[in-house]
């Protein structure tokens, strides 16, 4: 864990908002990777951002208490960039209804990710919120609001003078309710998240990283 006091100095938070708009997104090797203060980040996406990310059938699609009864049918993707592991699998749940569920687990000891509802307007700017949206189209369509696996915890961090949804350490998954048409499908996702300390130093973000993937009928490549 890092604690050297020039992290928590504000004009170096605003020099790190400024590097993350920088950043390589789609970054690979941990060796590349850059500790930087928890400051303001670039604006995250919106989970119902413009263009053709889609979660916007909320108000009529289906909704979950929780994850239980939510069962695994094939991992789609995986990758690890700026200290996350991410894996992408395809699921239904007790009716055999279809997700897409994205878990990010921080690779390294003593980091955490923030919550999917931070509204970084409220922090002003400070965090970034994990996010996972999916694209619809004609043959895949978003059935309800995501929702995750464990709930943050509110986190004030009295340097910054902000209180921040926070991921207990470890793994955290994020579903998306979707109806499949067809087989096999094509599905575009897009991820989001920062991983950090609670000293307040910062790993790079991933932003709106888009990860290609096919669902087949049982199954999915």
């Amino acid at each position: 864990m890092i604690h050297s006091q020039k992290y928590l100095g504000p004009i170096l938070a605003i020099a790190c908002c400024l590097a993350f708009a920088a950043c390589d997104n789609t970054t690979t090797q941990e060796s590349s990777l850059q500790s930087t203060p928890e400051a303001p980040a670039a604006s995250a996406p919106s989970q119902q951002a413009a263009g053709d990310i889609d979660q916007s059938s909320s108000n009529r699609g289906r909704t979950y208490a929780s994850a239980e009864g939510i069962s695994p049918v094939a991992e789609l993707k995986s990758f690890e960039a700026n200290g996350v592991s991410v894996t992408i699998t395809h699921c239904v749940d007790s009716n055999g209804a279809d997700l897409l569920a994205a878990t990010f687990t921080p690779v390294d000891d003593g980091f955490h990710l923030y919550g999917m509802n931070l509204d970084t307007d409220k922090t002003d700017g400070i965090g970034m919120p994990t996010l996972f949206t999916v694209k619809t189209d004609d043959s895949v369509m978003v059935d309800g609001q995501p929702f995750d696996s464990v709930d943050p915890v509110e986190k004030k961090n009295d340097t910054l003078g902000v209180t921040l949804p926070v991921y207990p350490e470890g793994p955290v998954t994020l579903y998306v309710p979707i109806v499949i048409k067809g087989s096999p499908v094509h599905v575009t996702a897009s991820v989001t998240y920062m991983a950090c300390q609670d000293s307040g130093v910062c790993l790079n973000p991933v932003m709106g990283r888009e990860v290609d993937m096919t669902i087949t009928e049982g199954g999915g490549i």
